[in-house]
């Protein structure tokens, strides 16, 4: 995934990099939002088995942060 200057700069900032990155990990874009904001952005036309798949990925990122 191509990270942007203003999205790099949001992680150092906030302390987010490790989140951002698990997720990116797990396959899943998201987006630093704020110091404790992630915000998706989806297709307005996605398959409830994407997003259930998505949800999956971001848990395991979660889980991935939490263990450090």
């Amino acid at each position: 995934h191509r990270v942007d200057r203003r999205q790099r700069q949001m992680c150092k900032e906030t302390g987010s990099r490790d989140f951002f990155l698990a997720c990116a990990d797990q396959g899943l874009f998201a987006l630093v939002a704020g110091p404790d904001v992630i915000r998706f952005a989806p297709s307005l036309v996605i398959p409830e088995a994407d997003i259930i798949e998505g949800f999956k990925r971001f848990e395991k990122a979660v889980a991935q942060v939490k263990q450090g």
